[in-house]
């Protein structure tokens, strides 16, 4: 947590006049590319519109030369970037280039300073999702990281909308979580979750990743069986990511929260096996949200 004092009044109108950050050209041709998408997915047109944005090109070239993939040589093209990064992976590195980008429209260092954290707990929740839909192979797999990247989106577009009353509301609540959807109503008349839902259908995203952002504290109120366990994968997933980026005290292993049981309910596991499947997903990232959240 920043030790500097931040805001400490809020709005006392119960509501907020939306206004959906920005995004570039490059992300709106991307996301038409993922609601496009089928049994072969057009590459092409992925690199010529990775090609037309500097830095998300930039972005591309990073993650296929970081460590993590371990290339015998530097790969200096885009075109070989995306073939061997693949399709999906190559939409999700050009929608985190592109929300980072977003840091530059908050006034402060402090509010910078929370949208870094928003990012670290968004990228983190991203790999558990995609570790556990292959892991236990759902179905709707290849949404999984997508959902997961932007199911705080609306936590996003709150800050953007009201920097200063959501500093303030981020450092009033309990260390080591992120405001919960009850505060949020109470401060905006609004919540991050459903805003995220609206942010995926203005950017024309599949309506998949809508529901899920939308529905992720809530997945029971999904009738879509296969929908509903990424669901409480992705509830799973973000609480799991704040404990670890925002310091949370880990609970006894004899007493599960909530969520994990849950999840593990739904995906027809003992709480026991849920544990297990996350520990054996957190080996396998120790250092990638870390990569991918450098400019």
């Amino acid at each position: 947590m920043l030790s500097t004092v931040p805001a400490t009044r809020f709005n006392p109108a119960p509501n907020v006049d939306i206004r959906f950050p920005p995004l570039p050209s490059t992300v709106a041709e991307v996301c038409t590319l993922l609601a496009e998408q089928n049994a072969n997915p057009d590459t092409r047109r992925l690199i010529e519109a990775v090609n037309l944005d500097p830095v998300i090109a930039a972005s591309v070239l990073r993650r296929i030369n970081s460590a993590h993939y371990g290339m015998r040589r530097l790969i200096g093209d885009v075109q070989t970037a995306v073939l061997l990064l693949g399709f999906l992976e190559v939409c999700n590195i050009v929608m985190t280039a592109a929300l980072l980008k977003l840091v530059d429209t908050l006034p402060s260092r402090e509010q910078r300073g929370i949208f870094n954290e928003i990012m670290r707990v968004s990228v983190t929740a991203a790999h558990y999702m995609h570790g556990i839909a292959h892991t236990i192979t759902l179905n709707d797999k290849s949404i999984a990281f997508t959902a997961g990247l932007l199911h705080a989106m609306g936590r996003l577009v709150l800050l953007y909308n009201k920097p200063h009353d959501y500093e303030a509301l981020w450092y009033s609540g309990e260390p080591g979580s992120a405001p919960s959807i009850e505060a949020e109503r109470l401060i905006f008349g609004t919540d991050h979750a459903l805003l995220g839902a609206l942010a995926a259908d203005r950017w024309n995203l599949p309506g998949k990743i809508g529901a899920l952002i939308g529905k992720y504290h809530t997945p029971e109120a999904i009738a879509d069986t296969d929908l509903r366990k990424l669901a409480y994968a992705l509830a799973l997933a973000s609480t799991t990511a704040e404990a670890s980026c925002l310091g949370a005290e880990t609970p006894a292993s004899d007493d599960p929260p909530e969520v994990l049981t849950a999840f593990a309910n739904a995906l027809e596991m003992s709480p026991g096996e849920a544990v297990c499947l996350l520990e054996t997903i957190r080996a396998q990232i120790p250092e990638l949200p870390e990569e991918l959240l450098r400019n």
